[in-house]
């Protein structure tokens, strides 16, 4: 892979945690310093370990996988996609406060499509 496709592909990989991480500071009440450097903290950590992760599991089993690769990162991304449709309809209220068990279930969330690039 070039370096021009690496980093374009960086870059698209971490739009939607570079999105999240905006919305969900408008939410927060800023009298926490603290807030303005875990959120992006968080987001960091898990972009960079998810594609490792999906590299590492990827090579376990890695006769297993090259003859659906494609295939099974069109499903994870299609199962994403699907639920990101669905829960737009949902109407829930916005919390202003912000948890370490959130933080951790949105940076995990926004980096599953990083795993998936990472086994591909």
């Amino acid at each position: 892979m070039k370096i021009i496709e690496l980093l374009l592909t960086s870059i698209a990989l971490a739009m939607d945690a570079f999105s999240v991480s905006i919305c969900k500071g408008f939410t927060l009440n800023y009298k926490w310093k603290r807030n303005s450097f875990l959120i992006p903290l968080f987001f960091a950590i898990f972009q960079m370990i998810m594609p490792i992760i999906g590299y590492l599991l990827a090579n376990s089993f890695k006769h297993y996988i090259l003859t659906f690769n494609t295939l099974a990162s069109f499903i994870l991304l299609t199962i994403i996609g699907i639920n990101m449709i669905k829960e737009s309809y949902l109407k829930k209220d916005i919390k202003s406060g912000l948890t370490i068990k959130e933080l951790l279930g949105l940076s995990l969330a926004t980096s599953v499509d990083a795993l998936a690039a990472g086994i591909t």
